[in-house]
């Protein structure tokens, strides 16, 4: 996660590993307009049944041949939010 101002990071992105997010450190950081920047990767999303049972949902992966780079783009392995902040 990154808060983003002008297209550049304020702060260091965050690695965040659970579901529970605390962003009242940053409340006194950010300005209309600033952006927050949400990364997750596909290997860490999973489908949930009616039933709550959960479907772990796993993109193709697209591995280069030998001797080939990975030209995926992060963007393309995983699925990325962007919400636009506004002070009240």
């Amino acid at each position: 996660m990154t808060l983003l101002r002008r297209g550049r990071p304020v702060f260091p992105s965050r690695l965040v590993e659970h579901a529970a997010l605390d962003l009242r450190p940053w409340m006194n950081a950010y300005q209309s307009g600033d952006q927050l920047l949400i990364f997750i990767a596909y290997q860490n999303l999973a489908l949930v049944a009616a039933d709550g049972a959960l479907t772990p949902l796993l993109a193709k992966p697209v591995s280069p041949g030998p001797g080939q780079l990975d030209l995926q783009t992060d963007e393309s392995k995983g699925i990325s939010f962007r919400w636009v902040l506004r002070k009240p």
